[in-house]
Protein backbone atom coordinates (compact mmCIF):
# COMPACT_ATOMS: atom_id res chain seq x y z
CA UNK A 1 0.00 0.00 0.00
CA UNK A 2 2.97 2.70 0.96
CA UNK A 3 4.79 1.77 -2.32
CA UNK A 4 1.78 2.38 -4.51
CA UNK A 5 0.77 5.53 -2.82
CA UNK A 6 4.63 6.82 -3.14
CA UNK A 7 4.45 5.63 -7.09
CA UNK A 8 1.27 7.78 -7.52
CA UNK A 9 3.04 10.72 -5.52
CA UNK A 10 6.22 10.28 -8.26
CA UNK A 11 3.49 10.61 -10.99
CA UNK A 12 2.29 13.64 -9.33
CA UNK A 13 5.36 14.96 -9.43
CA UNK A 14 6.04 14.89 -13.00
CA UNK A 15 3.26 16.87 -13.70
CA UNK A 16 5.09 20.01 -11.57
CA UNK A 17 2.15 21.08 -9.60
CA UNK A 18 0.72 20.89 -6.29
CA UNK A 19 1.96 19.42 -3.30
CA UNK A 20 1.91 15.71 -1.77
CA UNK A 21 2.11 14.74 1.67
CA UNK A 22 2.63 11.04 2.69
CA UNK A 23 2.24 9.37 5.56
CA UNK A 24 3.26 6.25 7.00
CA UNK A 25 2.05 5.54 10.56
CA UNK A 26 3.93 2.23 10.85
CA UNK A 27 6.97 1.53 8.70
CA UNK A 28 9.15 -1.54 10.26
CA UNK A 29 12.46 -2.83 9.41
CA UNK A 30 13.59 -6.00 10.87
CA UNK A 31 17.48 -6.74 10.45
CA UNK A 32 19.91 -9.14 12.20
CA UNK A 33 22.73 -7.19 13.59
CA UNK A 34 26.10 -8.68 14.94
CA UNK A 35 26.98 -8.85 18.68
CA UNK A 36 29.47 -9.75 20.29
CA UNK A 37 29.51 -11.06 23.83
CA UNK A 38 31.54 -8.00 26.30
CA UNK A 39 34.28 -9.46 28.28
CA UNK A 40 33.24 -7.90 31.41
CA UNK A 41 31.97 -4.81 29.63
CA UNK A 42 29.40 -3.75 27.20
CA UNK A 43 28.79 -4.55 23.56
CA UNK A 44 27.53 -2.24 20.50
CA UNK A 45 25.49 -2.66 17.80
CA UNK A 46 25.26 -0.28 14.61
CA UNK A 47 22.12 -0.38 12.97
CA UNK A 48 21.74 2.04 9.40
CA UNK A 49 18.66 4.17 9.65
CA UNK A 50 17.65 5.19 6.29
CA UNK A 51 14.65 5.59 3.78
CA UNK A 52 15.77 4.84 0.49
CA UNK A 53 13.21 5.03 -2.25
CA UNK A 54 10.75 7.70 -0.41
CA UNK A 55 10.27 10.23 -3.33
CA UNK A 56 10.62 13.82 -3.21
CA UNK A 57 12.47 13.44 0.37
CA UNK A 58 15.67 15.56 -1.31
CA UNK A 59 12.89 17.66 -3.09
CA UNK A 60 13.15 21.30 -2.40
CA UNK A 61 10.90 22.38 0.06
CA UNK A 62 10.31 18.57 1.30
CA UNK A 63 9.80 18.28 4.74
CA UNK A 64 10.55 14.46 6.41
CA UNK A 65 9.29 13.73 9.53
CA UNK A 66 10.16 10.57 11.50
CA UNK A 67 9.43 9.33 14.89
CA UNK A 68 10.90 5.85 16.27
CA UNK A 69 7.79 4.40 17.68
CA UNK A 70 9.09 0.81 18.57
CA UNK A 71 12.20 -1.15 19.19
CA UNK A 72 12.66 -5.08 19.65
CA UNK A 73 14.85 -7.43 20.05
CA UNK A 74 14.99 -11.38 19.74
CA UNK A 75 17.61 -14.05 19.72
CA UNK A 76 17.05 -17.63 17.79
CA UNK A 77 19.53 -19.07 20.77
CA UNK A 78 19.35 -18.64 24.51
CA UNK A 79 17.70 -15.73 25.76
CA UNK A 80 18.17 -12.20 27.08
CA UNK A 81 17.59 -12.88 30.82
CA UNK A 82 21.74 -11.80 31.87
CA UNK A 83 21.64 -8.30 30.23
CA UNK A 84 21.70 -5.80 32.79
CA UNK A 85 20.57 -2.69 30.42
CA UNK A 86 20.46 -1.45 26.82
CA UNK A 87 20.20 1.95 25.34
CA UNK A 88 19.49 3.04 21.68
CA UNK A 89 20.85 6.39 20.81
CA UNK A 90 20.99 7.83 17.06
CA UNK A 91 24.23 9.08 16.06
CA UNK A 92 24.54 12.01 13.69
CA UNK A 93 26.08 11.59 10.30
CA UNK A 94 29.54 13.02 10.41
CA UNK A 95 30.01 16.82 9.81
CA UNK A 96 25.89 17.88 11.02
CA UNK A 97 26.26 19.38 13.91
CA UNK A 98 23.82 17.54 14.91
CA UNK A 99 23.63 16.09 19.01
CA UNK A 100 23.71 12.46 19.80
CA UNK A 101 20.17 11.46 21.03
CA UNK A 102 18.49 8.91 22.97
CA UNK A 103 15.67 6.86 21.91
CA UNK A 104 15.16 4.10 23.79
CA UNK A 105 16.18 2.16 26.65
CA UNK A 106 15.85 -1.49 28.67
CA UNK A 107 16.47 -2.35 32.03
CA UNK A 108 14.83 -5.79 33.79
CA UNK A 109 11.96 -6.20 35.39
CA UNK A 110 10.25 -8.84 38.02
CA UNK A 111 10.22 -10.80 34.65
CA UNK A 112 12.71 -12.21 32.74
CA UNK A 113 12.43 -11.20 29.24
CA UNK A 114 13.21 -14.55 27.87
CA UNK A 115 13.95 -15.19 24.06
CA UNK A 116 13.07 -11.17 23.00
CA UNK A 117 12.73 -8.36 24.59
CA UNK A 118 10.59 -4.76 24.41
CA UNK A 119 12.96 -1.49 24.81
CA UNK A 120 10.94 1.51 26.16
CA UNK A 121 11.03 4.07 23.50
CA UNK A 122 11.01 7.61 24.54
CA UNK A 123 9.72 10.55 22.53
CA UNK A 124 13.28 11.40 21.03
CA UNK A 125 11.64 13.77 18.83
CA UNK A 126 11.92 14.12 14.88
CA UNK A 127 14.75 12.43 13.27
CA UNK A 128 13.71 13.48 9.98
CA UNK A 129 17.04 16.11 10.09
CA UNK A 130 19.72 13.14 10.89
CA UNK A 131 18.44 11.78 7.68
CA UNK A 132 18.47 14.69 5.71
CA UNK A 133 21.97 15.79 6.75
CA UNK A 134 23.45 11.95 5.33
CA UNK A 135 23.73 8.41 6.78
CA UNK A 136 22.50 8.56 10.60
CA UNK A 137 23.32 5.41 12.50
CA UNK A 138 21.33 4.03 15.78
CA UNK A 139 23.51 2.75 18.32
CA UNK A 140 23.09 -0.14 20.44
CA UNK A 141 24.62 -0.74 23.77
CA UNK A 142 24.11 -3.88 25.74
CA UNK A 143 25.56 -4.27 28.86
CA UNK A 144 25.51 -7.41 30.61
CA UNK A 145 25.56 -11.19 29.45
CA UNK A 146 24.18 -11.68 25.41
CA UNK A 147 23.25 -14.79 24.72
CA UNK A 148 25.56 -17.38 23.36
CA UNK A 149 24.97 -16.00 19.40
CA UNK A 150 26.92 -14.10 17.05
CA UNK A 151 23.78 -12.10 16.09
CA UNK A 152 20.36 -11.13 17.01
CA UNK A 153 17.11 -9.90 15.19
CA UNK A 154 16.29 -6.21 15.67
CA UNK A 155 12.93 -4.52 14.65
CA UNK A 156 12.86 -1.07 14.34
CA UNK A 157 9.37 0.62 13.66
CA UNK A 158 8.85 4.21 13.02
CA UNK A 159 6.01 7.00 11.81
CA UNK A 160 6.90 8.32 8.80
CA UNK A 161 5.63 11.81 7.52
CA UNK A 162 6.69 13.58 4.54
CA UNK A 163 5.49 16.40 2.87
CA UNK A 164 6.14 18.48 -0.44
CA UNK A 165 5.66 21.09 -2.65
CA UNK A 166 5.73 20.57 -6.13
CA UNK A 167 6.06 23.57 -8.24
Amino acid sequence: MARRSMAMAAALLGLGCGSVELEQPSLCRTQLVDVSPPAGGASSSILDLDFEGLPFQDQPGANLEVHLTALRAATPVGDFDGLTAVDCSIQPPAGSGLPERHLATWAPGPTPPGASLDLAVGDGGDLGSYLRAGKATLLVVWSGTLPATPSVTVTLCTSVKLTADLF
